[in-house]
């Protein structure tokens, strides 16, 4: 059934390339590519998603190609999905809103001197990670801890958690000092509620 999801997006995302320069708009057409999750296939001993945070199911795509966006052109660094609307300003000349969440990945483009961006997600309030270059820990509401070097263990088969601290306190710090904030952190990078009223936010 997967592959044949697959077999249709493919087809469909072809005919519309097919269209877009049959029209003669495609060079000046901004295409994104993303996802709001990945899948799992038994790597951790399930299937699906929404119920872990390794890298088959946090890790997705994301490609852009844009008038002005420099073909093959790579960000090492990390990327979020909040990234894409300041990215796309940033190459059309305009300005994010003060509040946009995210920042252009234009600056990061083709640099490796960059310190690297933590990504963090979660499950809800059961489980959080956050990934910093090679360094991943999973934290979980019951407090057990994993760490996982992806940069040499990208499937995340083996914890080292205990035998390479250094590597887990990397990620393991700047988790804790999010989570230790959840109200602030709620507000003033998710926004207030947008079902308020502004008396309320």
């Amino acid at each position: 059934m997967y592959e044949n999801e697959i077999a249709f997006n493919d087809k469909h995302f072809g005919d519309l390339l097919a269209h877009l320069k049959a029209e003669g708009i495609y060079d000046d057409t901004a295409i994104i590519i993303s996802a709001d999750h990945g899948d799992e296939f038994w790597e951790h001993g399930s299937c699906g998603h929404g119920h872990n945070l390794h890298q088959e199911l946090v890790r997705v795509p994301l490609v852009i190609k844009m008038p002005g966006f420099p073909a093959g052109a790579r960000v090492t660094s990390g990327a979020n999905g909040v990234d894409i609307l300041p990215t796309l300003l940033a190459v059309i000349g305009g300005q994010a809103p003060k509040d946009a969440q995210g920042m252009s990945l234009v600056p990061t483009i083709g640099s490796k001197s960059l310190y690297p961006q933590a990504q963090i997600a979660m499950n809800g309030t059961s489980a959080y990670t956050l990934a910093v270059g090679n360094a991943k820990i999973i934290y979980r509401s019951d407090s057990s801890i994993m760490a996982f070097d992806i940069g040499k263990d990208i499937a995340e088969q083996t914890d080292v958690f205990e035998t390479r601290p250094v590597l887990a306190l990397t990620a393991l710090d700047p988790l804790l000092l999010f989570l230790s904030q959840p109200k602030r952190w709620k507000k003033e990078v998710m926004g207030p509620p947008n079902n308020l009223t502004r008396a309320f936010k």
